[in-house]
């Protein structure tokens, strides 16, 4: 029964967090050279947020994920990640919402680490960071939002 108790504790907190990520929500699009990125995140309703994105090199999808933002069963909030057609996801734990900032964590992940989303004057930035072969290493994902299709 205690675990019940604390379960229903923990539920309001994740919610507030979630609601912290609305900025992400809507239709984003940038560019870094060659490639092109696209996500679309649903807006947070009813304890969740899903995502989708795909990244595009030369006219061919050379990449896509799809992401499931949700509490877990401690009411933490975490986002589930499944890379292209995996069947399994990679989680990442929400260790920072402002509402205009979220930070994703997963330490034990080989890369990235972290999963960072940022409104920005003129978009929506997202960025993965962490340490790959003992170098710090991180990639930025500046997109501008775009109409929904």
């Amino acid at each position: 029964m205690k675990k019940f108790v604390i379960l229903l504790c923990a539920l309001p907190l994740a919610a507030s967090e979630m609601e912290k990520l609305g900025f992400m929500a809507g239709c984003w699009s940038g560019s870094n050279g060659r490639q092109q990125f696209e996500e679309m995140w649903m807006k947070p309703v009813a304890g969740s947020m899903l995502g989708a994105a795909r990244t595009v090199v030369n006219g061919k999808t050379v990449f896509f994920e799809t992401h499931v933002i949700s509490a877990d069963k401690e009411g933490k909030t975490v986002m589930n990640i499944r890379l292209r057609t995996n069947p399994t996801t990679t989680p990442f734990t929400l260790i920072q919402a402002t509402g205009e900032e979220a930070v994703f964590s997963n330490p034990e992940h080989d890369y990235p680490q972290r999963v960072v989303y940022r409104k920005t004057a003129d978009g929506l930035l997202g960025r993965i960071e962490g340490v790959e072969k003992g170098k710090e290493k991180a990639i930025d994902y500046p997109m501008k939002r775009i109409a929904c299709q």
